[in-house]
């Protein structure tokens, strides 16, 4: 299923996807300004997974798709992420990995979702996996179904809130990664606080829309 009319958002970002240099250093600067690469202390031999940064329109205002995973004690407990998952051996490309883990986290089917394009990879030390992430236009919605083993939540994040300047501070987090951390977040609200990988992959997306 193809969207009858596709917005002129998602057009020109799917044109910046194809033909311009994606801007990982230039999101790495926003979110970890002090790193000095943007895929440094990678493993040789890393685990491939995907996530799904879906756009979509809500009462006239555009936004994006965010879980907030289960509390299973794992390195990425509790956090608020996106759509995705692990690469098996039964799907054809990260792609389909990424749609794949987007339909069993909250039900939204692959035809439901038209892919623009894939920002840069996003090495994870925690977990040493390497980590696609596309972007997606979630054209024909229905009702989520969550999966209560993976997601606690969906987070709704309208774009022109989360993007907002002043929304990106720097916080200081206990995970059961790190037992102290301060880190540059995205905090659309008092109990929304975006980290880490994710926080980069969204930093990217900003700069590409904001082109």
């Amino acid at each position: 299923m193809q969207p009858q009319h596709i917005p002129d958002l998602i057009s020109k970002l799917q044109a910046r996807l194809a033909t311009a240099p994606l801007a990982q250093e230039q999101a790495m600067h926003m979110i970890f300004p002090h790193a000095s690469a943007t895929r440094g202390g990678a493993a040789q031999k890393t685990r491939k997974s995907a996530v799904m940064l879906l756009l979509y329109t809500k009462e006239e205002a555009w936004h994006l798709l965010a879980i907030r995973r289960s509390a299973d004690g794992g390195a990425h407990s509790a956090q608020v992420g996106l759509p995705g998952g692990r690469h098996e051996p039964s799907d054809d490309s990260l792609l389909a990995t990424a749609l794949r883990e987007t339909y069993e986290e909250v039900g939204i089917a692959p035809n439901h979702i038209l892919p623009i394009g894939a920002l840069s990879p996003v090495y994870i030390a925690v977990s040493n996996f390497e980590v696609m992430p596309y972007v997606g236009y979630w054209h024909s919605q229905a009702p989520l179904v969550l999966s209560s083993y993976e997601v606690d939540e969906v987070i709704e994040l309208p774009l022109a809130k989360l993007l907002a300047p002043g929304t990106k501070a720097a916080v200081s987090l206990r995970t059961p990664a790190h037992l102290h951390r301060t880190v540059n977040a995205y905090c659309p609200s008092e109990n929304v606080v975006i980290w880490g990988a994710t926080a980069l992959m969204i930093a990217e997306l900003e700069i590409l829309l904001g082109a």
